[in-house]
Formats: structure tokens, C-alpha cells, sequence
């Protein structure tokens, strides 16, 4: 049974939802922005910042993106001990090229990893991870033009891979920054 705490987790104080107790987080494998096959297990001994995203998204993905290149950046060389994942939620237009091209486009294409596949690889994930991804036709557009609809998330997820804490897209750097650092602790002094 999953109990959702805000707060406070073993005498650690995270910013957003705390997931209790810790529990496996859902695995999967993908491909990333290299066309090279990525699982959750490869990234083990890593904590993960999990979010979803599509590359043709207007307004909240980018933002999102952003943040967490500012976090990321602001770790240095302990940025090593972090990875920086986004799964799409739009397969048929998030393409390798496509993905590869948003994080070019940021500066990032190094510094995250944007995992892709086709819709059935990608919707046992989104169920996974509470994901509800809906796709609208905007009225009096053509059959190509769509809307993706997607659930807010920002999974954190400890070095062990068990989920920690979850987080809306509104987020602010410092609170997911103090977040990573706790983690990061946590595991240092186990």
C-alpha cells in the first residue's frame, strides 16, 4: 500500500509529496536521444529526476526542461551522481531526431536524457507512473495538427531506484536542488 506523506520521510524533509514507504520504482527501457537503448536499472546508483514531457509542447515542457538544466547545472561535478530523465508522452512526433533536436536546441542534449519509443512501449509507463496522456484535435484544424494532454509529474527516485518524492511541474529549482541533496546524503551515509 502506497501512502502519500507531505513532508517528512525518516527524519528528512523533502518539498513536495513523500511516497511511503519507498517502494520499487516501475522499470522500463526506452530509447534515448542517441538511439541507444536506456533502462531504469542502467541508470542504479544514480538518483533520478523522472518527468514527461513532448518536444513540440508550447509552454509548460520547455519550462520544465529549463529548471531542471538550472538545477542540474548548479550541482558541478556532483552532477555525475544525478540523472536527468524525460519520457515523451507524444511518440508519434517524438521521434530520435525530434528528441535529439529539443535538447540541441537547450544546450542539453548531454546533460538529459529523453527517452522515446513507439506507443507500446511508452503507454505501460505512463500507466506505470500515473500518467494520463490524452490527444486533442484543436476545432477547425486539420487531421495532423493535435494537442497532447499530459498528468504533472516529477518523480524523484533514490539511488536504489525506489520512488521518493513526487513533484508538480510548478516546481521551484531550489526546493527540487534540496530535494536531490537529501538524497544524495541519504546514500552517503548508508
Amino acid at each position: 500500500m502506497l501512502v502519500l506523506i507531505s513532508g517528512c520521510s525518516r527524519g528528512a524533509e523533502f518539498s513536495g509529496t513523500t511516497l511511503e514507504p519507498p517502494s520499487a520504482a516501475p522499470g522500463f527501457s526506452l530509447t534515448n536521444q542517441f538511439g541507444e537503448p536506456v533502462s531504469l536499472e542502467d541508470l542504479r546508483g544514480k538518483v533520478v529526476v523522472l518527468t514527461f514531457l513532448y518536444s513540440s509542447c508550447p509552454d509548460f515542457c520547455p519550462l520544465i526542461t529549463s529548471k531542471m538544466a538550472q538545477v542540474r547545472d548548479e550541482f558541478g561535478e556532483r552532477s555525475s551522481d544525478l540523472a536527468f530523465v524525460a519520457i515523451s508522452v507524444d511518440p508519434e512526433r517524438d521521434r530520435v531526431p525530434a528528441v535529439r533536436r529539443y535538447l540541441q536546441e537547450r544546450g542539453l542534449e548531454r546533460k538529459l536524457t529523453y527517452l522515446t519509443g513507439d506507443t507500446t512501449a511508452l503507454r505501460p509507463v505512463w500507466r506505470a507512473y500515473a500518467i494520463g496522456v490524452t490527444r486533442e484535435k484543436p476545432a477547425g484544424t486539420n487531421k495532423a495538427i493535435y494537442e497532447v494532454g499530459h498528468s504533472d509529474a516529477l518523480y524523484l527516485i533514490d539511488k536504489s531506484g525506489r520512488e521518493r518524492v513526487l513533484m508538480s511541474s510548478d516546481f521551484a529549482p531550489a526546493d527540487l536542488a534540496r530535494n536531490l541533496n537529501t538524497l544524495l546524503r541519504e546514500s552517503e551515509n548508508s
